[in-house]
């Protein structure tokens, strides 16, 4: 046991050691052993986080140099709040602009014994980035809020995808990771430490606390945890000194 986790890079070996401590919590369970050996094991040590994060006028600088689909995408990211893989899945039929509201059902949430699935009041910026979306030409050809014309339509993007013009995770992640290097700013960042696609989410949930407070921002987020929230927007706060008196 000891071999296979130490075979796995850190965050893996900590998903795997976490399932293996399951396993046999339920084989001490069933009498078929007397003791859980994987709480033996030693705890993952995680390496620091080296991804840098990123500031609104750096975005707001890669959002100028990008294609109208790629903004949309910025905008949506950074007002919704919501993981790359819920916003290549929003749809048209998710909002409701009469009432002024944005439904989202969150993927990652699907295995927790209540799943995230919410229906929000949309802030102006949501509201406007919402409109932005269904301002563009395709809107009525694609049922997706984010889409794009594919340079080549072929055989496999149409088997792929439930829409030819639909975004994918990674291809909305690979975009944006492309317009950020042609913009230079953070050429002085190793590939590891340049800010993604995700860091998007950390600074909309700073911006979206600071203007609508943090109750209205977490629930946006779907965070399950008042640490994750804050390990979020703690990335954005700015330093403050630690008071001492002597009093």
């Amino acid at each position: 046991m000891t071999a296979f986790l130490n075979s796995k890079p850190a965050h893996a070996y900590q998903k795997h050691q976490a399932l293996l401590k399951e396993a046999w919590q339920y084989f001490v369970h069933q009498g078929w052993c007397t003791e859980n050996l994987a709480e033996k094991t030693m705890a993952a040590v995680l390496p620091d986080k080296v991804r840098q994060p990123i500031r609104f006028e750096e975005l707001m600088a890669i959002r100028e140099i990008s294609p109208d689909y790629l903004q949309r995408a910025i905008d949506l990211a950074l007002h919704s709040l919501q993981r790359r893989e819920d916003l290549t899945k929003l749809k048209r039929d998710d909002i409701d602009l009469q009432n002024n509201t944005f439904t989202v059902k969150q993927g990652k949430t699907a295995n927790y014994k209540k799943p995230i699935f919410i229906q929000v009041d949309m802030h102006p910026e949501l509201r406007q980035a919402v409109l932005f979306c269904m301002e563009s030409r395709f809107t009525f050809i694609c049922p997706y809020l984010l889409h794009a014309m594919p340079k080549k339509l072929t055989q496999q993007i149409r088997e792929s995808k439930s829409h030819h013009m639909a975004m994918t995770p990674q291809w909305l992640t690979n975009e944006f990771a492309k317009y950020r290097d042609k913009s230079g700013i953070f050429d002085h960042l190793t590939p590891e430490e340049k800010p993604t696609l995700h860091e998007i989410r950390a600074l909309g949930e700073y911006r979206v606390m600071q203007r609508y407070g943090k109750d209205y921002a977490k629930a946006l987020a779907g965070h399950a945890t008042e640490a994750m929230f804050e390990h979020y927007v703690g990335r954005h706060k700015p330093d403050e000194p630690v008071k001492i008196s002597y009093r």
